[in-house]
């Protein structure tokens, strides 16, 4: 469950599709539909089956990222579904794995960062419903996490300068991010 919660500073690693697990550890745990980041609830409950991990660092295996993917890709009403995740996931630790209650509360705020970074750097698709109004909520709520999150050891040197311009001017850091591309490019 450590490194499930990055305790030691550990890359995320809630992805389904680069593991291994026994059947007996998986059997009663079930993708819900409707959702994305379902991976991060899957593996947090099938952890909790777990006694023993093994990770390795060995590639054994090719991984194809898609610019046009789930996680690249304006921000849209599917992608909510983060907070969904993780707020079930603090709910049973709040109940059930008080250890992680923290740690899990910590990665809900994270989630803000990462749906606002994602509307900085893709835009949105729904302005039904990512209005000026949420956008202005979503970046109040970053600002009370923001000393935990820097504190947190989850965000490397790129990501605590991404939250303190979000928390700032989100325009900032898309002007900045527009920059940095046509250099690079």
């Amino acid at each position: 469950m450590d490194n499930f919660f990055r305790i030691r500073k550990e890359k995320s690693n809630y992805a389904v599709w680069k593991c291994l697990y026994k059947r007996k550890i998986v059997e009663n745990i079930k993708f819900e539909n409707g959702y994305i980041n379902e991976d991060v609830l899957f593996s947090y409950f099938a952890l909790l089956n777990v006694n023993c991990a093994v990770i390795s660092n060995l590639p054994k295996y090719n991984y194809f990222v898609n610019g046009q993917g789930i996680t690249r890709g304006a921000l849209k009403k599917q992608d909510l579904s983060l907070y969904y995740v993780w707020d079930k996931i603090v709910e049973h630790t709040k109940e059930y794995n008080k250890k992680y209650y923290k740690k899990a509360a910590l990665n809900r705020e994270r989630a803000t960062f990462t749906l606002l970074s994602k509307y900085v750097i893709y835009g949105i698709n729904d302005y039904n419903i990512f209005t000026d109004r949420w956008v202005e909520e979503e970046r109040g709520q970053l600002r009370e996490a923001y000393g935990e999150l820097m504190k947190s050891g989850y965000l490397d040197i790129k990501r605590k300068c991404a939250l303190t311009l979000l928390c700032l001017s989100p325009q900032m850091l898309h002007i900045i991010l527009a920059k940095v591309r046509k250099i690079v490019i």
